[in-house]
Formats: structure tokens, sequence, C-alpha cells
């Protein structure tokens, strides 16, 4: 028992490293302390960085700081620390946080938060161990049932509020840091005792439960996330038959490529937008561009699905020495993979080819807004010493009415747990694999001129339903489709068309907007007030339903004098 509450006395007055390596001893800290660095944080949100209230207002982040400042007296050590980062990640912004998870790069080493060795995936076939010390080897391979007092799915809901997440793809790529910290996970309700907790996992069929001990911190030996061979760890892969997937070959460089001879593919892995000590991405897409100038060259993938950023301004090279390889900026010859690990500068790298090149994205949907806030601004607590990160700079890149949440792939590939530890990667075999086909209007435009209607429904639900489609924004595709046909005057398939878009998209007002203009250019003034009227009844405070409100006053004028004559 003395043992443990000698333990414990040694945990809460921590003594930490400085960055020259000295040991200091934390000074404890008052609840007077904490609160006023607290008002302190406050103060510096609200009258400094008032840009960050964007996805949360200001009364309900002040709100917040209220609770937190009550509840102080009653917290341990790590819980206030933690309720800070709760605060900062508020606003959803993932450059914008406390940086309390000791195996980040920027992190602080003085808040000395604890690990337990072992990081989970989330695969789309359940939350799985991807790699662990040689201590927990049999826990390598599991799929995760309870994390503590939670079923896995109920954990990660609980620690959610401390992650600065930008959107569901951040979340799923920085959540297995968090869950490794038993600090955040004890002050989120998941676990009780920092010193160990129970994992139960499924592996063979069978539950087993393994406890988990907390050690002190530090890097995890990874590069990207995986696990290097030989550093007292065991990865999930370590027995796979298959030999290492691209995606994972030369880790330590930021960026190499490889040509596929077969099918005259060069593959090119770009993992950081930051030169190397001894190549600049400018000389190494150099060398690229001119190895697809002098050789069979048919496609060209870019893998950027490891990049979490870094300099944005070396992303022009890359940019213009596509637009200049005509012999691959072609549709069906450029290829871009994208994942959750794509953030930040690699996001403006995204963007660039969105708009600049005639990639097609293939993967997971990046880990960032299109438009975002980036670079920071350090603030240092007075009391604690804590420093917060506050993004300032908004990096927009498309069309200021651009809110959407992350770039989505065209077309959709998932990579299961058996993928992973098999050394498969799908993402590479659907590309290889591609055969261009004519996009899906162009195939169903004669189908609604023909009048030719099941067909087109069939088309298009089975198209829905391709999970390689999921992301897809057919919605608009079908509506500017209708739009055509109106405007070339083939009014009953354009009809027909919007009348299909609103049975695959109900929950859509534009649907139905859109439906209610063709009746109205019909003459349908009865069925266009009807469709205008749902519109409305669905968005009465957007732009749809700002729409629905005009035309309604014209339509039912127009209406009414009819009726007069």
């Amino acid at each position: 028992m003395r043992a443990k509450l000698f333990l414990r006395f040694i945990f809460f007055s921590a003594v930490f490293l400085t960055a020259t390596g000295q040991a200091f001893a934390q000074k404890a800290m008052s609840t007077q302390q904490w609160q006023e660095d607290l008002r302190y944080l406050e103060n510096v949100i609200t009258v400094e960085r008032s840009n960050l209230f964007h996805v949360v207002t200001q009364e309900e982040f002040e709100a917040a700081v209220n609770e937190l400042h009550g509840k102080i007296p009653t917290l341990q050590h790590h819980e206030i620390i933690v309720g800070f980062a709760r605060l900062v990640a508020m606003f959803r912004i993932g450059h914008t946080n406390l940086p309390i998870l000791p195996w980040r790069r920027n992190h602080d080493s003085r808040i000395g938060f604890h690990r337990f060795p072992l990081l989970v995936y989330l695969f789309p076939d359940g939350v799985y161990v991807r790699s662990a010390t040689e201590k927990y080897r049999e826990a390598v391979g599991g799929r995760v049932v309870r994390l503590g007092n939670l079923p896995i799915e109920e954990a990660l809901e609980a620690i959610r509020p401390v992650v600065p997440w930008e959107n569901e793809q951040y979340f799923r790529s920085t959540v297995p840091y968090y869950l490794s910290c038993p600090e955040v996970l004890q002050a989120s309700g998941v676990i009780d005792d920092l010193q160990r907790a129970p994992l139960v996992i499924e592996k063979d069929g069978k539950e087993q439960t393994i406890w988990l001990e907390a050690e002190p911190a530090g890097r995890f030996p990874a590069d990207y996330g995986t696990i290097r061979p030989g550093d007292g760890w065991v990865d999930a892969r370590q027995f796979a038959t298959e030999p290492t997937p691209l995606w994972l070959k030369n880790l330590g460089r930021n960026f190499y490529y490889e040509y596929l001879t077969d099918s005259k593919t060069i593959y090119v892995r770009h993992s950081q937008v930051r030169d190397e000590s001894d190549e600049t991405i400018r000389a190494f897409f150099e060398k690229v561009f001119q190895f697809v100038d002098e050789n069979d060259v048919e496609k060209l993938v870019l893998d950027l699905r490891l990049n979490g950023g870094g300099n944005n301004f070396l992303n022009r090279p890359i940019i213009v020495g596509l637009i200049q390889a005509r012999k691959i900026n072609q549709p069906g010859r450029l290829f871009t993979i994208i994942g959750r690990r794509t953030f930040s500068a690699c996001q403006n790298l995204v963007n660039e080819l969105e708009k600049y090149t005639e990639t097609i994205f293939v993967g997971e949907p990046t880990s960032e807004n299109v438009n975002f806030y980036g670079d920071t601004v350090q603030k240092t607590l007075p009391n604690s010493g804590l420093n917060v990160r506050l993004s300032h700079l908004w990096w927009q890149n498309l069309d200021p009415r651009d809110t959407r949440q992350w770039t989505a792939p065209q077309i959709a590939v998932d990579m299961t747990f058996d993928d992973y530890r098999n050394n498969r990667d799908p993402v590479m075999e659907t590309i290889l694999n591609y055969r261009p086909r004519p996009a899906l209007t162009e195939q169903l435009k004669p189908l609604f001129i023909d009048e030719k209607l099941a067909q087109a429904r069939q088309l298009a639900t089975a198209y829905l339903d391709n999970p390689q489609h999921k992301y897809d924004s057919f919605e608009d595709q079908i509506n500017r489709l209708g739009y055509t046909l109106m405007n070339e005057q083939n009014r009953d398939a354009a009809l027909q068309t919007f009348k299909l878009n609103v049975e695959l998209y109900p929950d859509s007002a534009n649907c139905y907007d859109s439906l209610a203009e063709c009746y109205w250019k019909r003459g349908k003034l009865d069925l266009a007030i009807e469709n205008y009227e749902h519109a409305l009844a669905m968005d009465p405070h957007g732009p749809t339903g700002a729409n629905a409100i005009r035309m309604l006053q014209q339509v039912r004028a127009q209406a009414q004098s009819s009726s007069q004559k």
C-alpha cells in the first residue's frame, strides 16, 4: 500500500525533464493559480483569437470555461490539464490544441503524462490492436471489445471531447494516441486506475482480458503511425507472407518513387511537405517528371495518404510539373491516394490538384476541411507554463462558399484489418485495375430522353449501392443533368430526372426546389407551389429556403393572375 501511495505521490508531484535534459520539479499549483490560468486563456481567445468561433459560439465557450472554473477545486492535477485540452478542442480545428500527448512532435514534455504501450487502428471492420511492446504481444491482432469500464465504441465517444477533431477522419487518425494515455482515459471516465487498466480483446474467436500497465511516456518508435521493426515492438504485419506494400516502404524518407514495369505505372509516395536534408521536393519531383518523359509510363500514382503537411509553399513544383506532364495529366492516367492522415499543407496540395489537374482521388477522405485555419501562435499560461497553440491564418484555396469538411475520394477504398496484416493494399489494386467508363450522367441522359425510366432508376441505384461511390456527390450531378435537359427543351426528360433525384435524395431541400422550378416552367403551378413549400419547410433559414420564398411569391402571383382571367 505504501509503495502504491508513493508512486501516486511521485506522479502527482511529477519530476520532468526540460528540453536541455535538466530535471526540475514542477511547482505545486493552487486552485487560484489554475483559475487564473483559465481566465487568462479565456481572455486570449475571446479578445485576440475571436476567429476561432465558427463551430462553437463565444457564449458556449464561456459557459464551458465557467463550468471548469467551478470544478477546479475538486479536480486532480491531470484532470485539470485534460479539462483545458477539452476547452481548446471545442473549436474543432486540428491545428488548435493543447499538446498533452507525449508522443507528439511538438508536445510539452513538462506535462508528464504516461502511456499504455500499444497502438490501435480504427478499421472499417473494427478497432484492432495494430502494435504493442513485446510484453503485450498477445494483444497484437486482437479486435478490441472493451477498454476499462466501457465497450470500445463508448470509450471512443467518451474521449472525443478531448480530441481537436476537424472532421471524422481527423478523429479516426488521432484517437489511437489518446486511447493509449491513462490520464486522458481516467479523466474521461473510461478507466479508474491511472496505473493499470483491463483491455478485453477478441482473438481467434475467443475473448481474453489483458491488463495494461502505465509506463513513462516516450516517442513511439513509429513512422506515420507504423511501428519500425526491431525496437522492442510487435506489429500485426510481422508474420505477413506478402512483401511490404509500396505505401509502407522506405518510411525513413519523406518521398520516394518506384516504377512498376508490368503496369507501366510510376508510384510516388509523398509523405511530408518538407525537404529532405539531402534533397529538396523540387529536385525530387524533377527526377520523377524526367523519368515520366523518358520512359514508357501510362499511369502516375501520387500517394498522399500519410502526408500530414509541412510547408505549403513547397507544393508549387509538384503542381507545375503535373500540369506540364501532358503524357499523364489526363483522365484515367493520374491518380492521387488520400486518407485519414492527409492534413494541413497537404490539404493545400490536394486542393491545387483538384483545381489544376485531371487527377482521380482514391482511398479515404482527408482529415482537413478544404478551406481551413492553419498556422498557430503559441500562448503560455502564466502560472502553469502550459503552451496552447491557437490557429490564426485562414487558408482558402477554393471557393469561399466551399464548406466541405474534407476532400472525398471519387473512388472510395477502405483497408480492412486482414488487408493490413497480410500486406495487401486494396487502394493500389483498385488503381491498377481501373478501367475508364462514361460518366453516370452520360449513361443516364439517353435513357431519360428515350423514356426508359426503369433502366435509368436501376442504373442510378446500382451506382449508389457501390461502396466505391459512397462519397460521390451524385445528387449534384443528377441536378445538373436535369437543368441541361431543361435548357435543351427536353422538359419531359428533365422532369423525370428531377423526380428521380427527389426519390434518391428525399432529405434534400434543393432537390424539391429544382423539381418545383421544372413544374413552374411547364406551367404546372400547383405542383410548383407544393414543391417550393416542401423545400421551404426543409430549409426555412438557409439559401434554398430563401429562394423558395422568392419563387413562391412569384408563382402564387402568377397563379392568382391566371385564375382571374
